[in-house]
């Protein structure tokens, strides 16, 4: 290869990088025009583990608004899959050898093997593992937990008294969002160490229950969107793309935490430490 070609192959890498950089923005402004186009979003972020930053789930949602299970060729390879001929990789940015450049990953879809890929799927007909992932989930809760027999929302933070209040008749498949919005809020609110809930606060809260929903396949929490179509408004300008890692950070340590706990291997729990920033 000579000098010439070397630099158009350069120039060919740029040019894609920034296209896929272009197409990342354009992405995430997509996600937060709306309430509904951001709570698609986070669910979407979830079914992929809360595993990539807010721009490459962008990205591969942007491709592939369907899909769940993503990795590289290398993981797929380590989890005795192969990729299918001919099928062609979902492009997101990453670091290699100290530069950002396209890399690809693949869909569960487009791969094939004699081991299957399961997946963390909470629901209704499984009771118990619904009722283990709340309880897992109480344990992230840095206020106490009270139940309360007669109460109109399944779940309410209480910044004044210091407790989270649960309805002792709402049913998991309720409370597993509720709780977690609830959790979140109450963390980012003594974070804040603010009397009550910001609208960041509660913002995080929503954001984090939607994505976790994703995650083990339980459905967007009705009025869900319509929540964040007010809440999407106290995204910081030019910070959009931070707060939403922080989120899906948060809803990565809960939900990798549920998925330990519940569903197996079973291995011994590590403590978990949750964090946000004190400065917006």
């Amino acid at each position: 290869m000579n000098e010439i070609s070397k630099e158009e192959w350069r120039e060919t890498k740029e040019a894609e990088r920034k296209q896929l950089m272009e197409r990342r923005q354009a992405a995430i402004t997509k996600a937060l025009s709306s309430g509904e186009n951001l709570a698609k979003y986070l669910a979407g972020r979830g079914r992929l583990g809360s595993r990539y930053s807010s721009g490459n789930a962008a990205l591969i949602l942007d491709q592939n608004p369907k899909a769940r299970a993503v990795k590289s060729l290398e993981e797929w390879a380590s989890l005795g899959r192969r990729i299918g001929r001919g099928e062609h990789g979902i492009q997101i940015i990453g670091r290699e050898d100290g530069y950002w450049r396209v890399q690809r990953v693949f869909e569960l879809t487009q791969t094939y093997g004699p081991r299957p890929c399961k997946l963390p799927c909470l629901s209704a007909n499984e009771p118990k593992k619904l009722e283990a992932a709340l309880d897992v989930l109480g344990a992230f809760s840095p206020v106490q937990l009270t139940a309360i027999d007669q109460m109109e929302m399944p779940v309410r933070y209480d910044p004044q008294a210091g407790v989270i209040q649960i309805s002792a008749s709402a049913t998991p498949e309720e409370l597993f969002p509720s709780l977690a919005a609830e959790i979140v809020t109450a963390h980012v609110t003594l974070t804040e160490e603010s009397a009550e809930p910001s609208p960041v606060a509660k913002l995080y809260g929503q954001c984090a229950a939607v994505e976790l929903c994703g995650r083990f396949g339980l459905d967007v929490p009705e009025g869900a969107a319509r929540r964040l179509e007010t809440l999407r408004l106290h995204f910081a300008k030019d910070e959009e793309r931070a707060m939403l890692d922080e989120i899906g950070e948060l809803a990565r340590k809960i939900g990798s935490e549920i998925e330990k706990e519940v569903f197996p291997p079973e291995r011994g729990r590590v403590p978990v430490e949750m964090s946000v920033r004190n400065e917006r």
